[in-house]
């Protein structure tokens, strides 16, 4: 499974690149009955909230954060923008 990740831009003008995670996808499917090409944007849009959502970096629930972004879309490679990883670090062997 490719890494996506996904630039979501808010009003205030914050921007967030977040890494989508399987959990991300799953919880879309079960929303959506599936990932579709006719629920394609509601999927990404989905996709990208709940991954943000699972890191912790955004607590409003998804029809509110809808009403306070004004852009979401593939980040590109060279996005300056550091993104965020919900998954948690590995443990030191050293422990």
């Amino acid at each position: 499974m490719a890494v996506a990740r996904m630039r979501v831009e808010y009003e205030n003008g914050d921007v967030k690149v977040v890494r989508i995670t399987p959990r991300a996808m799953a919880r879309t499917e079960e929303q959506f009955g599936g990932i579709k090409e006719a629920t394609q944007l509601q999927s990404t849009l989905f996709m990208a909230w709940s991954s943000l959502n699972q890191a912790g970096q955004e607590p409003n629930d998804y029809e509110t954060w809808l009403d306070r972004i004004v852009d979401c879309s593939d980040a590109d490679e060279e996005d300056p923008v550091r993104g965020l990883d919900p998954t948690p670090p590995t443990p030191s062997p050293e422990a």
